[in-house]
């Protein structure tokens, strides 16, 4: 696996971990117009990877609730034992369930319910990079 180029600006860097490629790509499209350095992953393995190789790297993660092979959820504990001050804002089509509550306790920085429109995306990326890790 290619290690992607971040420079060392102080530019916040964010982690992109999506399946569906046309919403990948959004993401990806909208948060760089916005001014931030972008990294993509198609799955939670592979976000996870490149998560290890450069963990102080990334500023936010931004991940999928339900994907194959591993849950926005399960990744969010896996990052959070490599970086245990590790920044992630899920996105879901689900409104934020019973075991949602446990996330936010873990200390996740928020949960954003899709559709979502490219205002609501940067105040959440916004309000989640200002957010102190519990």
């Amino acid at each position: 696996m290619i290690s992607p180029e971040l420079d060392n600006s102080t530019t916040p860097a964010i982690l992109i971990v999506e399946d569906n490629v046309p919403a990948r790509e959004a993401l990806e499209a909208v948060l760089e117009a916005l001014g931030y350095q972008v990294v993509v992953a198609s799955d939670g393995h592979a976000a996870q990877a490149l998560f290890a190789a450069q963990p102080s790297a990334y500023d936010l993660v931004l991940s999928d609730l339900v994907m194959p092979g591993m849950t926005g959820l399960e990744l969010f504990r896996a990052l959070k034992a490599i970086a245990p001050t590790v920044k992630m804002l899920i996105l879901s089509g689900y409104a934020p369930h019973q075991g949602a509550q446990e996330l936010f306790e873990e200390g996740i920085a928020g949960w954003l319910q899709k559709p979502f429109t490219m205002q609501s995306l940067a105040a959440a990326v916004q309000e989640a990079l200002g957010a102190q890790p519990h």
